[in-house]
């Protein structure tokens, strides 16, 4: 068919034009020429191909209404056609109805085309990547979660590739624990990950591992395992990569150690409290660290600034309060260096000021001068 080669050829003109006057002319010539075909032949694999080039045209336009309404014409000619690169067509246009309807926010109908996907490929890649799509529109969009969890299961047990599976383990245990409350299955979802793919070295899937290993930490901490919590924010800190990841989980081993010391301390009459004592010099050291990873602080990371301002303040209130109630005056000398920084930080405007900052500040010069 003439009008048909003529289409499939303003679609290819189109795809390389170089201004967007010259390719939006191209696709409207290439709608036109398949809106031809569709008024002059009227035999079934006509009608396949020239609709499927029609919602080519129409998506290249910018027109997704359109061109939904083209491949679903396309795709309706199913099991009419005996000839295999029609039958080609209906599937590829399956594959771009799945993600026009997603683009358009019509989830229940990108579901079902992803399904349709799934069932009838065998590549492995393409049958994971639409499982993960679909659990994505299940979870985020419908709120169908008993849907997207056996969607993410199913993404993984295609083996897809290291980059589909992990993230299935990451947004399942997502789903697990800020949807359904579910903080065993949560942290079982974030111990896989961090366990099979802390090596991998994609980058994406490092960023999903170190915020994993932070969560299991904070999961671990929420069941009591207070020991776990703490084994698993030095594992993350060890091993990650990224500077966020490191500081963000040397943050929270200060504050872990810190809640160790609150377990071990007691007012009762004759309490031995040196556990106590050196699980609060190990908290302040825990936080001066986050200190030495951020140098240097003029540089640091916007979002990674109050962990540090935080980590100075409670590393010199720790020291201080070690120093004056148990009397040791190493505790008191190293309580000088902290509190002065997050002085000095404040007032050079590298540290957020409020009101109660700048009382923090009066109370931690009293204290230095104090300690002096």
């Amino acid at each position: 068919n003439a009008y048909y080669q003529t289409a499939v050829c303003y679609y290819q003109q189109a795809q390389s034009a170089g201004d967007l006057e010259a390719k939006n002319l191209a696709f409207q010539n290439s709608a036109g020429s398949a809106e031809k075909v569709v008024e002059l032949d009227h035999s079934v694999d006509s009608m396949i191909s020239a609709h499927y080039t029609l919602g080519l045209a129409k998506f290249g336009l910018g027109d997704n209404e359109a061109a939904i309404v083209a491949y679903a014409k396309a795709i309706s000619y199913e099991g009419q056609t005996e000839d295999d690169a029609r039958k080609d067509l209906i599937f590829q246009a399956h594959s771009r109805l799945a993600e026009l309807y997603n683009s358009e926010e019509v989830y229940s109908r990108a579901v079902q085309e992803y399904q349709y996907i799934i069932e009838n490929t065998d590549d492995a890649n393409l049958r994971g990547n639409s499982y993960f799509a679909m659990a994505i529109a299940l979870d985020d969009h419908l709120s169908q979660y008993d849907d997207a969890l056996l969607a993410y299961q199913n993404a993984i047990q295609v083996k897809a590739g290291a980059i589909v599976s992990a993230q299935s383990y990451y947004r399942t245990g997502l789903l697990y624990q800020q949807k359904l409350n579910d903080q065993e299955n949560a942290l079982i979802a974030y111990e896989t990950l961090v366990k099979d793919y802390s090596g991998e070295p994609d980058k994406n899937i490092q960023e999903m591992v170190g915020d994993a290993s932070l969560r299991k930490s904070d999961l671990y901490q929420r069941l009591g395992r207070l020991e776990d919590a703490i084994a698993g924010a030095i594992e993350t800190r060890d091993w990650a990569q990224l500077q966020s990841q490191k500081i963000s989980a040397q943050y929270s081993l200060g504050s872990l150690y810190f809640d160790r010391a609150k377990s071990l301390y007691s007012d009762e009459a004759g309490t031995d409290l040196q556990y106590y004592i050196d699980a609060s010099r190990e908290s302040a050291a825990a936080y001066m660290e986050v200190y030495q990873l951020s140098s240097p602080v003029e540089n640091l990371d916007k979002g990674l600034i109050p962990f540090l301002q935080n980590a100075l303040f409670q590393a010199g209130q720790l020291y201080y309060s070690i120093g004056t109630s148990f009397k040791y005056r190493e505790e008191l000398q190293k309580a000088i260096e902290p509190l002065q920084l997050f002085a000095e930080y404040v007032d050079q405007g590298l540290f957020a000021s409020s009101p109660e900052v700048l009382e923090s500040v009066e109370e931690s010069l009293v204290y230095v001068g104090t300690a002096q």
